[in-house]
């Protein structure tokens, strides 16, 4: 449909588009998305932002962002136009090694819990890792433990946090017509069905 949509225009889309996105999403999801765009559309070329640092769009030149943080907590977020891309939820996972600790976790599922540890991380790619090689268990959006090949394994899978939305952020309603083929991509083969 978007190719169909896109000829009917006249010339192929072409030029280049400035993306950043949180570095585990991009890492997970991302790069194979804009891999497979770039071979439907080969004259359209990238720069790629992966990291947990808020960026400025409109001031840094970026076309488009991926943003795990609600809208509204984001300065100059009025600004800018946000569609929905998808919702996470966040899972306790562990190790499949740990497992007579995941049987113990599962009989406590009634009651609090308190949670303490040796690490402390302030991303969940870190903190998956640790968990892969056994430091304990932590709290991480379930793309972690779907892409982690047997590595990690949901403890208490009928429990996850409130879901929060994935979005697509980007700074104007006119955009070029590379960007909005590669947001009507997303949201294809990323978006909530």
């Amino acid at each position: 449909m978007a190719i169909h949509t896109a000829l009917q225009g006249g010339a192929l889309p072409q030029g280049h588009i400035r993306i950043t996105a949180p570095d585990d999403f991009g890492h997970l999801l991302l790069l194979n998305e804009l891999q497979a765009f770039g071979t439907l559309w080969p004259d359209i070329t990238f720069e790629i932002d992966l990291s947990n640092r808020y960026v400025d769009l409109v001031r840094e030149g970026y076309d488009l962002a991926i943003r795990a943080a609600p809208a509204a907590a984001v300065p100059g977020a009025n600004d800018l136009i946000t569609r929905k891309l998808l919702s996470s939820e966040l899972y306790i996972a562990g190790s499949p090694s740990n497992s007579q600790r995941i049987a113990s976790l599962e009989s406590l599922s009634e009651q609090p819990i308190s949670v303490s540890g040796r690490f402390v991380v302030h991303d969940y790619s870190s903190m998956a890792s640790l968990i892969a090689q056994g430091a304990g268990f932590g709290l991480i959006p379930r793309m972690h433990i779907d892409h982690s090949q047997g590595a990690l394994t949901c403890v208490l899978p009928g429990y996850s946090s409130a879901p929060s939305n994935i979005a697509l952020v980007y700074p104007s309603r006119q955009l070029p017509r590379r960007v909005s083929l590669l947001i009507e991509h997303l949201s294809r083969r990323l978006g909530d069905s």
